[in-house]
């Protein structure tokens, strides 16, 4: 018994020193300067509509280049209704049928970009 209490003033300074040395490293990494380092946020692109992934324009393609009966194909074609619809106000088109031609979906892309002033030059 008189050994453990001889020992444990030494325990609890090297304890003491320990949670100390932990307190400083802890302060070091969520310090101001880590926390203000800047935004974790992706800026938004410049110019706006500029967010089309690789992928996603090679499932157009492959949507346009499916057979006029596929699904892949009346998922897009249903997509350019929608934004048909969408644009009532700004368009006198009407809807394009679910076997329409690349064509027909080519042409009434180019009245909406032209209509929304998104045309390529």
């Amino acid at each position: 018994m008189t050994l453990l209490a001889d020992i444990l003033p030494v325990i609890a300074l090297i304890a003491a020193i320990g949670l100390t040395i932990l307190l400083l490293r802890l302060n070091k990494r969520v310090s101001r300067g880590s926390r203000s380092a800047g935004p974790r946020t992706v800026e938004p692109p410049s110019p706006a509509g500029l967010t089309a992934t690789p992928w996603e324009l090679e499932a157009i393609d492959l949507q346009l280049r499916s057979p006029k009966d596929s699904v892949a194909r009346r998922d897009l074609v249903a997509t350019v209704n929608r934004l048909i619809t969408a644009s009532r106000d700004r368009t006198d088109l009407a809807p394009i049928p679910l076997d329409a031609s690349n064509n027909d979906i080519e042409r009434v892309v180019e009245v909406l970009e032209s209509r929304l002033d998104l045309r390529h030059e």
